[in-house]
């Protein structure tokens, strides 16, 4: 059975359970995207709010997504550009990289290889930040002490 027909017959035929599961999904958290004002971010990242048709959770199975224009699930996405390059306004004597971080979110989902077992909540792992990874801090606090004794000294 083709998905799309797939979501349009479980949509139809099981509404009152999926409004009751939408209430859910909504009261767990809502997206905005808030603007950076000035200055700029440690890692060049992308933010993105999607609509998933397809996902897949932990496992590594893939579901698909109830989303239609009546049940609406918006997902935010955050990946920074570069894999393993160094952090801004981190001294380049100093190893630094960006980090991708994850977290779990719940989505409504089918799957489509038992489609009779009808619509659940799973969970899925949707990158959420980027963080700049120092390895050896000592090196960074012994060099801010350096700085600050020999600025006194001036």
């Amino acid at each position: 059975m083709a998905t799309r027909a797939l979501i349009h017959q479980v949509t139809k035929y099981l509404k009152w359970p999926l409004e009751k599961l939408f209430r859910d999904l909504r009261g767990l958290h809502s997206l905005t995207l808030t603007d950076l004002g000035s200055g700029s971010l440690v890692s060049d990242s992308i933010t993105k709010i999607i609509r998933p048709g397809w996902a897949r959770n932990p496992n590594g199975k893939w579901l698909v997504v109830i989303n239609t224009p009546i049940y609406i699930k918006r997902q935010c996405f955050l990946h920074f550009r570069t894999d393993d390059t160094s952090c801004a306004y981190v001294a380049p004597r100093f190893h630094s990289s960006c980090q991708q971080r994850y977290n779990v979110q719940s989505l409504l989902v089918m799957d489509p290889s038992n489609h009779y077992k009808g619509p659940f909540l799973s969970h899925f792992l949707f990158s959420s930040s980027c963080v700049c990874l120092v390895p050896d801090l000592k090196l960074i606090v012994q060099a801010q002490c350096q700085a600050v004794s020999y600025f006194k000294g001036l």
